[in-house]
């Protein structure tokens, strides 16, 4: 599962990219949680890797542009278009939405420049990571 966002007006070109038919550029990849989602497991038992039907994402928005100030140095400021595509074993590509019949972006919009401080997150264990017994946890806030 990769994640997008839309390119921008401003964006390097060399870091927009076409998926689906849509400019976007790349965010990161999603982590597969198994066994986060055991409704889709009981609706769907016969097919394949039902158990990872559940994903995660962690975007440390304020690395994201500045729309307003037509910046991409950072500030997570602006509304942005989030697209996270699936692709099965043999290279199909699906837009996931808000629900099986669903296939379209998500908006989000951003206010860094106002936000509540502080956050954060912690950062072990890894997205979709199990953790036992006694270990460090490192984080960072801001």
């Amino acid at each position: 599962m990769k994640i997008y966002r839309q390119c921008l007006s401003f964006d390097n070109p060399a870091a927009c990219q076409t998926v689906l038919n849509t400019s976007v550029v790349f965010v990161g990849t999603a982590s597969v949680i198994p066994g986060a989602r055991p409704d889709v497991e009981a609706v769907y038992p016969s097919l394949p890797a039902t158990n990872s039907a559940g994903w995660g994402f962690l975007i440390l928005s304020n690395l994201l542009p500045d729309i307003p100030l037509l910046s991409t140095t950072g500030g997570g400021q602006g509304t942005f278009i989030l697209y996270a595509v699936a692709t099965d074993q043999e290279g199909n590509q699906t837009l996931l939405g808000r629900n099986i019949a669903d296939h379209t972006p998500t908006p989000v919009t951003l206010d860094n420049h106002t936000i509540a401080k502080p956050f954060g997150a912690l950062d072990t264990p890894a997205q979709g990571g199990t953790a036992s017994g006694t270990l460090n946890n490192f984080g960072w806030t801001r």
